[in-house]
């Protein structure tokens, strides 16, 4: 007797449609899975690559304001003692480092899509400080990246910047200024320059040159980068004020009459291409670098000081009583100091190259001819590098992710 099977296949076919139905979407499921949490990775690293950009896009302005703002002496101040003598240092360090935070923290970036294709970036919750006890300024900024038309795919950063002096020990240590490139080097134009006749003529040019160097007005001042054509002498009771660099290309003699005292007052590089003389009493103050390519001679009770680097590219043939010249950096004498007189000081408080074999050289205890160096002034100021001004912003980045 026969069995009617018909339709038992039906069953078991059934079975395994739904058995592989389900395999099936079990793993378009797991890829659909799989794909989604790539995708989402993915767009992390988009938008931490982002936030990542808002850093270096803000680090980078904060770079160019800080070289805009070390460009011009202008934008902060040099501080004299109360007697105009020399520089005081702290309370320069101290204007400089609040004047440059004023000027790096008060702006944001902000880059959104377009042009970005990818999504966008910006700063925020930017703050900070000028810590004088460890002469930095310290800039926190909180960088935020998110991809285009996306939810819930943001990244944040929150950076450490920080502006100091090379060697403050901020990861800048190896970066080393050669004393030998620091000989002082006459100043030159930035931009045209206009010729004029004489010192009252300057009026609200910039850039000058000047024929005859005359004025009717004392005291006399001017903001203008000058340049001074021939010789120069300065009268007894003058005061002299150039809030720029001043380019003597002649010869630079200052006149007294008793303790009439004449002042120059040269807020950035003073360069004096031929002689410089020197009656009783006078007084030359330069905040910046100082260069006399000439023969020298200080009267008695005269007085230089230099807030930066000096250059002695000839002789210095006397320096008369109680004369002083004080040189906050670096000095570089091309020969000897032949005749000091009683009680007359030079001090650098840098450290001092003197002119051998053709290069320069520092200064050894057994060199003669320089008896009117100060020995306690040497190395007490801030060597350069790291001293009151051009501070930088610090390769190294501190960033903490979210």
């Amino acid at each position: 007797m026969f069995h009617n099977e018909k339709g038992g296949a039906l069953p078991t076919v059934l079975l395994l449609m739904i058995l592989f139905t389900t395999i099936g979407l079990t793993m378009l499921s797991m890829n659909l899975s799989s794909t989604k949490q790539f995708n989402k990775k993915e767009e992390n690293v988009q938008a931490r690559h982002l936030a990542e950009m808002g850093v270096l896009h803000y680090k980078t302005l904060i770079d160019q304001r800080v070289m805009v703002f070390n460009a011009d002496p202008n934008n902060y101040l040099k501080y004299k003692d109360k007697d105009k003598k020399i520089i005081d240092q702290e309370a320069s360090r101290i204007a400089y480092c609040n004047n440059l935070y004023s000027k790096v923290s008060k702006f944001s970036v902000s880059v959104l899509s377009p042009p970005l294709e990818t999504g966008s970036y910006s700063t925020k919750d930017i703050n900070g400080g000028c810590n004088l006890d460890k002469n930095e300024i310290v800039l926190f900024v909180t960088s935020n990246g998110s991809i285009k038309e996306k939810d819930n795919s943001d990244a944040v950063i929150d950076a450490t910047i920080t502006i100091a002096p090379l060697n403050n020990g901020n990861g800048n240590d190896n970066i080393k200024l050669d004393p030998f490139e620091q000989v002082p080097k006459k100043p030159t134009f930035s931009g045209s320059k206009t010729q004029i006749l004489t010192l009252d003529d300057i009026k609200n040019l910039k850039n000058v040159s000047v024929v005859y160097s005359q004025t009717n007005k004392n005291p006399f001042s001017t903001d203008a980068f000058v340049e001074l054509l021939g010789s120069v002498d300065i009268q007894k009771k003058s005061n002299w004020a150039f809030n720029n660099n001043l380019i003597i290309n002649g010869s630079l003699g200052m006149k007294t009459a008793g303790s009439n005292t004449s002042i120059l007052d040269v807020e950035n590089d003073l360069f004096i291409g031929g002689a410089l003389h020197t009656d009783n009493h006078n007084i030359i103050n330069v905040d910046g670098n100082f260069m006399a390519m000439g023969r020298v001679n200080f009267g008695t009770k005269s007085v230089l000081n230099v807030g930066g680097n000096a250059l002695f590219d000839s002789q210095i043939e006397v320096i008369d009583t109680h004369a002083e010249i004080t040189i906050q950096q670096n000095a570089y004498f091309k020969k000897q100091i032949t005749n000091v007189k009683n009680k007359a000081s030079v001090c650098v408080k840098g450290d001092i190259y003197l002119w051998k074999n053709n290069q320069w050289s520092p200064y050894l205890p057994e060199d003669t001819g320089y008896d009117a160096f100060n020995k306690n002034c040497l190395r007490t100021s801030e060597p350069i590098g790291g001293g009151l001004y051009n501070w930088l912003v610090h390769p190294n980045i501190e960033a903490e992710y979210y």
